[in-house]
């Protein structure tokens, strides 16, 4: 199997995006691009994280969480952000909603994935989300 190894692309949910953030931060300059969706992260203090992520490496970061998640706080999520934003030399940004279809609010996977709505009004960022992690590429051959 053939690939280009400027264009590997990571992305997790939940606790799967807690190991993606620790992957990107411990990986330098390997990935093109990271969306987190539904991210959590408890290791304190998070400035070690936000230092690996930002001193050495240009990695785009995108951020799916929903405001009102009672698994993962997004205002912890929120506040990483903010300073890997502050720091980090490439894209960082958050997308932000209210998950009005589940009980816990944190099934942003279908914001983050599905093409369309999974209700009228929601947020389906599927379309626009793998057209940037494919658009995304790094200037390191990291093989």
């Amino acid at each position: 199997v053939q690939y280009d190894v400027r264009r590997v692309s990571l992305c997790g949910s939940s606790m799967g995006a807690y190991g993606a953030l620790e992957l990107a931060s411990r990986r330098a300059n390997y990935f093109s691009a990271v969306a987190l969706i539904a991210a959590h992260y408890d290791l304190d203090p998070i400035e070690p994280l936000v230092t690996r992520l930002t001193e050495k490496q240009e990695v785009p970061l995108w951020f799916i969480h929903a405001e009102n998640d009672n698994v993962c706080p997004f205002e912890d999520m929120e506040e990483l952000m903010r300073r890997l934003k502050a720091r980090s030399r490439a894209e960082v940004h958050m997308t932000s909603f209210e998950d009005t279809w589940s009980s816990q609010g944190h099934c942003a996977d279908c914001v983050a994935f599905w093409a369309r709505p999974v209700v009228p009004g929601a947020l389906a960022l599927g379309e626009e989300l793998f057209h940037w992690l494919a658009g995304n590429s790094n200037q390191f051959d990291v093989r």
